[in-house]
């Protein structure tokens, strides 16, 4: 599956339920724009991914980590480069405390 493909199906897995503001336009509609708009330009299947993905790491669960596992160090820097700097912080902050106290909860076994 081609990068843009995986980012088709990645993106409205984890913008599923959310609409633009004020309207109930599906969410994914904006992402799909942008990415039309790219796409005419002849831009690249990596910038093209990047545009279906610039918000899911503010609007999702979604890490600037796990983007860039999951398409890559330019395509996570694109989308790093849409995303407010306090939003990438928070979330590394709440991840890893989730992380560290998923592993200090003793098992039933």
């Amino acid at each position: 599956m081609s990068i843009v493909s995986t980012a088709l199906v990645f993106a409205p897995e984890n913008h599923r339920h959310q609409f633009r503001k004020g309207i109930r336009i599906p969410y994914m509609w904006h992402l799909l724009n942008v990415c039309r708009i790219l796409a005419e330009k002849d831009c690249e299947d990596e910038l093209l991914a990047a545009a279906l993905l610039h918000d899911i790491v503010e609007d999702t669960e979604v890490t600037i980590e796990e983007v860039e596992e999951k398409f890559g160090s330019r395509v996570a820097e694109i989308v790093r480069g849409a995303t407010e700097a306090e939003m990438l912080q928070k979330k590394r902050v709440t991840k890893k405390a989730a992380g560290s106290n998923a592993r200090s909860i003793p098992s039933d076994s």
